[in-house]
Order: C-alpha cells, then structure tokens, then sequence
C-alpha cells in the first residue's frame, strides 16, 4: 500500500499543481509524493516517492485501487500528449500498465469463482491459475517498465 494513510495517491507534475492540490484537499488526501525533472535530453524524468510495491494481491481492492490508480495517472499524462512527445511516452506506458492490471484483476477474480464453485480438481481452476499467474507477471514487468522510464 502507498505509505499515505488513503488507498488513493494523486501525483502532480509541473503542469498545474495548484489544480492538483485543489483536487487532493477536495478528497482530503495528500499529494503523492514524486519528483519531475529531466534526462540529459531534454525528456521528462518522473520519480515516484511512494511505495507502490508494497501491494499484497491477495486482495482484491488492492488490485483494482492500483488499476484506477493507473487509470487516473494515464489520463493526467494524457493532458500533455498535444505539447509533449514524453507525455504522449508516458501515457502510452500508463495504459499498458493499465490493461494489464486489469486483466490480472479480471483473471484473479474470476479465478476466484473458480475456486468457489468448481470441484477442487477441476482442469479449468488449473488453466485459469495458469493464465493469473501469466497475467500476473506481464503487469508486474508493465509497472516495472514504466517505473524504470518514467
């Protein structure tokens, strides 16, 4: 879980803070913590000062609490694709993170019906576990992809 004391964590870049912190006050949590500068050439370089990687997928609203977290940071990416190459970068690297956080969360849930109604044995609990676990590992190298270059 992000170190806040929310399970929600909105970051800021450079383009307009004050709407952010308007945001977070509005919801009554505190801005994520990250740090924007840039690279050599000229890119953009996002630093997320939370831990992100403590999530025990386990559990259910862990997951799908980082899938719209995702989801939300995708879009605020997106407000810069006109102006920026690296905004455009960044929010194509938040969808794919994005997508496969959902199919994980879909497979994990649906993984659990199995579990549920389906004799213990079953070929079909086998494959979705498979499927979970493969799901599983592409969103972890999506988020580790996008945490490496952001």
């Amino acid at each position: 879980m992000p170190e806040t004391e929310s399970e929600l964590v909105v970051f800021s870049g450079n383009s307009n803070k004050p709407l952010v912190e308007d945001i977070c006050e509005y919801l009554e949590i505190p801005v994520g913590r990250c740090e924007v500068g840039k690279f050599s050439d000229g890119e953009i370089q996002i630093e997320i000062a939370e831990n992100v990687r403590g999530l025990d997928p386990e559990h259910d609203q862990d997951l799908h609490t980082l899938r719209k977290a995702s989801k939300t940071a995708r879009y605020l990416a997106e407000t810069g694709v006109d102006a920026s190459k690296a905004a455009a970068a960044l929010a194509a690297r938040y969808e794919a993170a994005q997508k496969s956080l959902g199919e994980w969360h879909d497979h994990f849930l649906l993984l659990h019906e199995a579990h549920a109604n389906l004799p213990a044995d079953s070929e079909t609990i086998e494959q979705i576990q498979q499927d979970t676990e493969r799901l599983h590992h592409r969103a972890d190298a999506d988020a580790s992809h996008l945490l490496a270059t952001a």
